[in-house]
């Protein structure tokens, strides 16, 4: 007694096959990210990054509009969405040579501070300007860094020229059409508040 061929890949007794609307790459796919979601409690950290970590670097960028061209722009923030616990720009116009031996005598005149801050802006409408930008960063377990650098900048020939003191690096002289110009701050010795 023949009872017919036996079921095989594709087939089914007694109906039709499903193998046509559910290839066996989806559905393995498919398993696959379901063990995922199941077996992996949190797929994304709620916690802030580290400090010292490269989410927390502070930068500096430092712009002009092609069309503003006297007023240079500036914005103090993170690499990475990181609030900071504070954030300084202090800024003062520069008379004389560029660029100067130091900044000890500058008279810090223009401050924007924030707390708890994601970033902070400012606008400087002199050509030759000192700045002074701080951030601090601390992370959940209470660990600290501070990032700050000291600067020199100058529009000279429609470039801007910067210097950087104490540890910050300036950059070449960069054209209009090159900024922003970014620098990254350099981490200092944090205490606490």
């Amino acid at each position: 007694m023949n009872a017919g061929p036996l079921p095989g890949p594709g087939r089914r007794v007694g109906g039709r096959s499903l193998a046509p609307y559910l290839p066996l790459p989806l559905v393995a796919a498919a398993v696959l990210l379901a063990a995922l979601i199941v077996l992996t409690p949190n797929l994304l950290s709620t916690a802030g990054p580290t400090a010292g970590s490269p989410e927390t670097q502070a930068e500096l960028l430092v712009d002009r509009g092609p069309s503003d061209i006297n007023s240079t722009h500036l914005y103090l923030r993170g690499i990475g969405l990181v609030r900071f616990v504070s954030m300084g720009i202090a800024y003062a116009p520069l008379f004389g040579s560029f660029p100067p031996a130091s900044l000890a005598g500058v008279r810090w005149s223009n401050l924007s501070e924030g707390t708890g801050v994601l970033g902070l802006t400012a606008s400087v409408s002199v050509p030759s300007f000192a700045l002074n930008a701080s951030a601090v960063y601390v992370d959940p377990e209470g660990t600290g860094v501070l990032y700050t650098g000291l600067y020199a900048f100058a529009w000279s020939s429609g470039k801007l020229e910067s210097i950087g003191y104490l540890g910050a690096t300036g950059a070449s002289p960069a054209s209009l059409s090159a900024l922003p110009l970014i620098l990254l701050l350099p981490q200092a010795p944090y205490g606490g508040p």
